[in-house]
């Protein structure tokens, strides 16, 4: 509530904009994609069959209203849930040391966050932000940072290598 009533006065206008009174100005991106979820339904209108991709940026900010549109509102929620799963694994498996377990975490808390910002957005309960969904929104630099990110959970999984004690054998005394 403070933040809201601290921010600068372009996001302010963004948060009180009434976007139905101004489809065709400050509200054309967020009205066009609430009519996207809407008309997609449960199962959407099938792949290429959807109009959303002729607004701007429909790959990147709106993507989970294009996915909603083509696909379906259960398919778009089943992806999302992909995606929260996969991240789950790193924080499920032991890490290899509270460094790299703080790691994982701060990782699947920002693809998180990104996550949470593009769907609020797409659903006009948050002005767009302009971020992207990892590994679903087009993006070159997203793509990089999201692959890059996720190798980091990878290397934070892996087992920690250290070198075997071998032991000395013990001669049996008195032999031949």
């Amino acid at each position: 509530m403070i933040a809201s009533k601290l921010a600068p006065a372009y996001v302010q206008e963004r948060l009180h904009a009434d976007i139905w009174n101004d489809k065709s100005g400050n509200g054309y991106q967020q009205s066009k994609a609430l009519i996207a979820i809407a008309e997609g339904g449960w199962f959407g209108k099938g792949p290429g069959f959807g109009s959303l991709h002729k607004v701007a940026a429909s790959e990147t900010d709106i993507v989970f209203s294009s996915i909603c549109e083509e696909w379906g509102l259960i398919f778009a929620v089943m992806a999302v849930m992909t995606i929260v799963i996969m991240l789950a694994v790193p924080l499920i498996n032991p890490a290899r040391s509270y460094f790299h377990a703080s790691m994982s975490a701060c990782i699947c808390a920002a693809f998180t966050v990104q996550m949470a910002l593009n769907i609020f957005g797409s659903c006009n309960l948050i002005p767009f932000t302009g971020v992207t969904i990892p590994f679903i929104s087009m993006g070159g630099s997203s793509m990089l940072t999201s692959g890059f990110m996720t190798g980091m959970l990878s290397a934070a999984m892996s087992p920690g290598f250290r070198k075997v004690k071998q032991r000395k054998s013990s001669k049996s005394k008195g032999g031949a």
